[in-house]
């Protein structure tokens, strides 16, 4: 006999103000949703339907609205819940660490190499406590590095985000390089169809492939990714334009990544060989022009949609290629500044991307790179891993408009991951599902100025509260 499905739950939900990126709904503001869970003996996932939003009185009116829950805050801003599209949640085990520029980019991934975990129940227990460390940031939807495992391509952190309320995508990470490029190509074949098997126990979790780097897969294993993406209709992801130690390596193929990487065997002719070729290749279409990472990896951004993680590194005609190959870019304001980007590279030019058509959203990347509210053992119960501390950074120090914060951290972190994203608002259609409910205190607004609800909101530091998940 099939298990019947649980039974609704409504909730009414109140606050200072209703709004999402696309501006302020009303102020005072209501939201009433109807939550239902999947059939018992699945993996848990919820459906929030939206029914109502806007002023109060209206949407107490509703039909629905005397059986719902009475949730009030009062001084909080009501917004969907958020949209991570980069985390690394098998990470999330390893606290926050101080980031030597000594050592460079290089020296952080000889210290992060050891603390990668490579038993399932370890695994699982971080991807775990990484979900519950998201949702305690207000993140129901994320973009998930399933991390490879000894160097090959593995399901294990897949399927620890199974068990968890979070919806989204997990891009299975791969390494293919130099003398372990044939290895690592058939770990991802072998790997596959097992971490596709286990997707298609829950379609709120979507597959995805992520070569790793430029300089830690070859373009043949580019090619594989883009091949299998295209045919399966999945979206690719990939960390590129990060460090200055990447910009050296494909620019003059030198510098610690190249010595890194001969250091662990992986280096050889073959990579030199992709390196050079394609250094005469673009110098016949721009002479005088160096090498860019976006640059190497055009053809594969042209051949297959794209998630570029980071792009720190990024000058105008990397801007161009980014915006007529329709690739998305994840932006980690927080690693970016901990790896100290901005003093190689000048400032990120997220907004002239926004401003140029590109897709932008917003991750956070690894525990490693955040602050202590990332830490469990300082923060205990109440850690999290939340884009809304980026958007929090980016207000203070850019002062960027509020509601493209939000945008990024909602409808353009679903349109980054190929999801629905009239989902990550609170406008969808009565019936619709949507990421879930947030409330962001905003205290010391003058009512007559809601306007100013969601600044204040930025400038507080009290935590959300993550009133009704949902999944896209």
């Amino acid at each position: 006999m099939t298990p019947a499905p649980d039974p609704a739950r409504h909730m009414l939900i109140t606050g200072r103000a209703a709004l999402d990126a696309e501006g302020l709904i009303a102020a005072p503001g209501a939201v009433l949703v109807r939550l239902h869970g999947l059939v018992e003996g699945s993996p848990r996932r919820v459906r929030c339907e939206l029914l109502a939003v806007g002023p109060v009185a209206e949407v107490r009116d509703h039909p629905l609205a005397g059986v719902a829950e009475r949730i009030d805050r009062p001084d909080a801003v009501l917004v969907p819940a958020l949209v991570n599209a980069h985390a690394h949640l098998d990470l999330s085990h390893l606290a926050p660490r101080p980031f030597d520029p000594a050592r460079g980019f290089v020296g952080w991934i000889e210290d992060l190499r050891p603390g990668r975990l490579g038993e399932r129940e370890a695994i699982q227990a971080a991807v775990s406590l990484g979900a519950r460390m998201s949702l305690q940031g207000g993140v129901t939807v994320v973009g998930d590095i399933a991390g490879a495992v000894g160097g090959r391509a593995s399901s294990l952190a897949i399927e620890g985000l199974l068990g968890t309320p979070l919806s989204g995508v997990w891009f299975m990470e791969f390494f293919a390089a130099g003398a372990r490029q044939q290895a690592g190509l058939d770990g991802l074949q072998a790997a596959w169809p097992e971490a596709a098997a286990v997707a298609n126990v829950c379609d709120a979790l979507r597959p995805g492939l992520q070569p790793h780097a430029p300089y830690s897969v070859g373009l043949p294993g580019y090619a594989v990714a883009a091949g299998i993406a295209k045919a399966a209709g999945l979206r690719l992801a990939t960390h590129l334009a990060e460090s200055p130690e990447e910009r050296r390596l494909i620019r003059d193929g030198d510098g610690p990544l190249r010595d890194f990487l001969v250091s662990i065997g992986v280096w050889d002719e073959a990579i030199e060989r992709q390196f050079e070729a394609r250094r005469r290749e673009v110098a016949a279409d721009w002479p005088g022009r160096p090498l860019s990472a976006v640059r190497y990896l055009e053809p594969v951004l042209a051949a297959a949609r794209t998630l570029a993680v980071h792009v720190n590194d990024c000058d105008d005609e990397d801007l161009a290629v980014l915006a007529r190959t329709g690739t998305s870019v994840a932006y980690c304001p927080r690693a970016s500044d901990y790896f100290r980007a901005p003093e190689h590279f000048g400032p990120h030019r997220y907004r002239e991307m926004l401003a140029a058509g590109i897709t932008v959203a917003l991750g956070t990347d690894s525990a490693l790179c955040l602050g202590p509210e990332a830490d469990p053992a300082r923060a205990g119960d109440a850690a999290r891993i939340s884009v809304l501390d980026e958007m929090r950074h980016l207000w203070r120090r850019d002062r960027t408009d509020p509601y493209t914060l939000l945008a990024m951290a909602t409808v353009n972190g679903a349109r980054a991951l190929s999801l629905h994203a009239q989902g990550a608002t609170l406008r969808a259609p009565v019936g619709s599902a949507i990421s879930g409910v947030l409330a962001i205190p905003a205290p010391d607004v003058s009512r007559d100025r809601p306007d100013l609800a969601l600044a204040a909101a930025l400038d507080a530091d009290a935590p959300p509260e993550l009133l009704a998940i949902g999944s896209l």
